[in-house]
């Protein structure tokens, strides 16, 4: 059954345009997920710590992924390199995926390679990161870790050509859903085909004493969710207003006439107060669902309609681990 905007008939009109630019970031460590039997340590126990950055443009669709090696410096210790970085994108968003350029900050010139993924929950899946499941998209450095992005303070590198420093990836996308999401649902889009899935994966190599120790890790966030769209929110057309979120994670989706953020007996809601609706989605990866819930919309074929707004917000909790709730970032669903 579709919705219709009978269900928000106590929102109000609104002119201003959602934004277009937005970022997130994940960091990649010891207390993220690991194929290694030692928690996020590569073999060997080694420790690493990277984040990982994403900033995108919806309006031309660009994404810009940074990568910032800052794995400690260990005396004696050749220091691990990034060689292959996994990201997802929120189901049926992206259908197309292109490597516009790489730019590094010293060392060798970042030569990466891509791998594209549209469907990663079907077969055959290309873009395996061990145990930590089926990604989107894969970019890998060269053979043995070659080419790899390296602390930009590490002197005992014991891969080849190293790249130091902060490293940036410029992606060209295409899709239904390119126009209705943001850096936030990105990141917060797990992987597929793995109880261990999770939204960013890096594998590194070169680590330890030998210089031989390596592995996945994957980011540490738990029941990170975001809100996107997918299809045109125009007059006269339909759409999927769809969260997105880990393993285990609750989806109760909010929807408001107003921005937030409010505060509400002493806790901050991202989208304005009251709400005018709510739809409960159940628990990701429980019970036969998914990592994300949509609901169909229907928009009148109303000139009146162009500019109108509304303010959506997911409230989650971890249905495996009840410690507390937290709510996604607030998202704006503008009609044109």
């Amino acid at each position: 059954m579709r919705t219709t905007f009978a269900v928000v008939t106590s929102l109000i009109a609104v002119t201003s345009l959602a934004a277009q630019n937005s970022s997130a970031s994940t960091i990649i460590n010891h207390f993220g997920l690991g194929c290694q039997g030692l928690g996020g340590r590569l073999t060997g126990g080694v420790v690493v710590n990277t984040v990982v950055g994403m900033s995108y443009n919806k309006a031309n669709a660009v994404l810009q992924v940074s990568v910032t090696n800052s794995t400690p410096i260990v005396a004696g210790e050749a220091t691990a390199t990034v060689s292959e970085v996994h990201l997802n994108f929120p189901n049926g968003a992206v259908t197309g995926v292109t490597l516009n350029n790489q730019t590094g900050s010293g060392g060798a010139t970042p030569a990466f390679t891509m791998s594209f993924d549209a469907d990663s929950a079907a077969a055959p899946n290309p873009n395996a990161a061990g145990c930590l499941g089926d990604f989107n998209v894969t970019l890998t450095a060269g053979a043995n870790g070659a080419g790899g992005i390296a602390n930009a303070a590490a002197t005992n590198i014991t891969t080849a050509n190293p790249v130091f420093g902060l490293v940036t990836f410029e992606l060209q996308l295409t899709g239904p859903g390119t126009a209705g999401m943001d850096a936030e649902a990105i990141i917060a889009t797990i992987s597929q085909g793995s109880p261990s899935a999770t939204s960013v994966a890096l594998k590194f190599e070169g680590g330890g004493l030998q210089g031989q120790e390596g592995g996945y890790v994957g980011s540490c966030d738990q029941c990170r969710t975001s809100i996107y769209t997918v299809g045109q929110t125009t007059v006269g057309s339909t759409f999927d207003l769809c969260v997105t979120g880990g393993f285990g994670c609750h989806s109760c989706m909010w929807i408001s006439a107003t921005p937030g953020p409010t505060i509400v007996q002493g806790v901050t809601v991202p989208v304005g107060w009251p709400i005018a609706a709510a739809w409960e989605l159940g628990n990701f990866g429980i019970g036969g669902t998914g990592n994300y819930a949509c609901i169909p919309f229907s928009v009148p074929n109303n000139a009146q309609l162009q500019g109108f707004e509304f303010y959506v917000a997911n409230l989650t909790y971890n249905a495996l681990n009840l410690q507390g709730y937290a709510f996604s970032p607030g998202f704006t669903v503008t009609i044109n």
